[in-house]
């Protein structure tokens, strides 16, 4: 039997104990969710003999790995694939499926179905994976993603959604530091062609009108230019373009350059054998160089990437993640992967585990810059002038005067927040939590007050106490704002969803009286002379005895009669 590694078991573990409602699971690209799935249908079957599961996906790729992964784990099994694209269709005990060959079938007396990247799955509508899954009414459904949310949707957990809650989530960073995933590094550039005008269209921006900007031939030529000198000692390198021409002049300029070079190109318009065939020589180390269009963002393993380019800006936080992720995995000689975003993805999305996901119906237009000192956000409307001079502001909670440095005048409007950049030398920015200045700290105690400022709702000020005690040591201070408006409400409401509370308190005079469990540790950056808290660790134990206190605070105390 397969030995799972740790975070995989408490996976398991946290489907097995929630495996009678609708849940989903979150493993970030590479951390080996189909062993996963595969144990859990192990377990499963042998705890409930003749049980019958669907796993289903979306491209015949996925369907053969989760396919050969049950086999591993569970060799005796009755398993079967349902799948055109690889010439079968056979209903077994356990049948893994793409989407596109059986929704169609009418109630096949599954019990389970298994999803395999379950952000696909539609908020709403008849969509393949709704029809499929209201065909099997009495039909138990969990998920398992790298990215539980879907763009312009939110997150596909919670009231009123398929799946009832999220049971677990693997830190990209903590697989990092475990050396399960491998680190990214990052390279610096400045020079930038804005993409001004460029519409949103269905959640992403307007291809026509992004790869118009982007098939610039100056612009591709000093990008790829760029992204070769500064990958020249990369071994395998994976480039993502807007669109089949683009991609075109893509390869037409790395030839150019590197004339000795392996360099291919695969897209949709790619003839099914020959794709197969440049991505297996590809995965052989037989082609240095791979260049797409929309092909391998999912369901794509090649371990040995050492070097993700994106030659493309997006609008989707799900597609950004997923590209980022095909350099995660680990490969004997690869120390780390190289990522060069010439898109302005990374300053665009942020950390790829701590994506900031909205809803449809929350506002997109404001951007809000974060008070170093109290946590504050702040409306970023009125900030640097194009000759460079920027306006001091305060923050509306502590007075703390800092310089914002979006690129906005307040009176000529030079420059707007949030549009698509094309830069032709890559960003240093850093993808993952933890990495590139982010640090652990060990909370040894919390302390809860009110908050108070004259002309401003109060707020609750939690300092969490670090790295020593007794006695107190360091002292890290934020500011969670129940009784304002807005974004700062929005983030006190994520704030408790962290800590498993589902609903958040309308007054700070409520929260400081509530019973809040403990992060065993706080991630940090340092921003200015001042730490900033950017995530927490908590424990699942952690999580269920302060629900506990809190029921229990909850019910009345019992009467007592006594008898003269």
């Amino acid at each position: 039997m397969i030995k799972l590694r740790q975070y995989q078991q408490e996976c398991l573990d946290a489907i097995w104990r929630n495996c009678n409602r609708n849940i989903v699971a979150c493993l970030p690209t590479g951390a080996g969710k189909s062993h996963v799935i595969a144990e859990f249908i192990r377990r499963a079957t042998e705890q409930f003999p003749g049980t019958k599961i669907a796993v289903i996906t979306h491209t015949k790729e996925l369907v053969k790995q989760d396919f050969d992964k049950i086999l591993i784990h569970a060799p005796l099994l009755d398993v079967g694939i349902y799948c055109a694209g690889l010439g079968e269709k056979q209903l077994s005990q356990i049948t893994v499926a793409s989407i596109q060959s059986i929704f169609r079938q009418a109630d096949c007396g599954f019990e389970l179905i298994i999803i395999d990247e379950a952000h696909r799955i539609p908020a709403a509508g008849e969509g393949q994976y709704l029809q499929f899954i209201a065909a099997h009414p009495n039909a138990r459904v969990i998920g398992f993603t790298a990215t539980p949310y879907r763009l312009g949707g939110g997150y596909i957990y919670g009231k009123e959604r398929l799946f009832e809650s999220l049971v677990y989530e693997a830190r990209t960073c903590d697989l990092i530091q475990a050396g399960y995933l491998s680190p990214i590094a990052s390279f610096a550039g400045s020079k930038k062609a804005d993409l001004e005008g460029v519409h949103i269209q269905r959640g992403d921006f307007n291809l026509a009108e992004m790869s118009a900007r982007f098939e610039d031939e100056g612009l591709v030529e000093a990008a790829v230019s760029d992204l070769l000198t500064k990958a020249a000692n990369r071994k395998a390198i994976l480039i993502f373009g807007c669109t089949v021409k683009h991609c075109e002049m893509i390869v037409d300029q790395a030839r150019a350059m590197l004339p000795g070079d392996t360099i291919a190109l695969v897209t949709g318009k790619t003839p099914k054998l020959e794709r197969f065939e440049i991505i297996e020589q590809f995965k052989a180390r037989q082609i240095r160089i791979l260049v797409n269009c929309d092909v391998l963002t999912t369901g794509f393993d090649a371990p040995h990437v050492d070097c993700v380019a994106l030659l493309r800006a997006t609008a989707s936080p799900g597609l950004y993640v997923q590209i980022v992720g095909r350099g995660l995995r680990i490969a004997d000689g690869k120390t780390d992967c190289l990522l060069l975003d010439y898109g302005g993805n990374v300053s665009r999305h942020g950390l790829i585990d701590q994506i900031a996901i909205r809803g449809k119906n929350e506002a997109t237009k404001d951007k809000f810059i974060e008070c170093p000192v109290c946590g504050e956000f702040i409306s970023a409307s009125s900030i640097k002038h194009a000759c460079g001079w920027v306006k001091p502001r305060k923050c509306w909670n502590c007075d703390t005067v800092y310089p914002i440095t979006e690129d906005v005048c307040p009176s000529c409007g030079a420059g707007r927040p949030a549009r698509a950049n094309h830069t032709i030398e890559a960003a240093e920015i850093d993808p993952i939590t933890g990495i590139g200045g982010a640090v652990p700290k060990e909370v040894f105690d919390i302390e809860y007050r009110v908050h108070k400022k004259e002309g401003k709702p109060p707020s609750l000020r939690v300092t969490y106490f670090v790295d020593k005690y007794p006695p107190y040591g360091s002292q890290i201070s934020e500011w969670v704002c129940f009784e304002h408006t807005g974004f700062p409400r929005r983030k006190a409401v994520m704030w408790c969803a962290q800590r498993g509370i589902e609903n958040a308190p309308n007054t700070v005079s409520e929260a400081v009286k509530m019973i809040w469990p403990k992060p065993e540790r706080i991630w940090c950056k340092r921003d200015g002379k001042y730490w900033r808290i950017i995530d927490y660790d908590f424990t699942e134990e952690s999580i269920q005895k302060a629900e506990a206190k809190r029921l229990k605070a909850q019910q009345p105390e019992d009467e007592v009669f006594i008898q003269f």
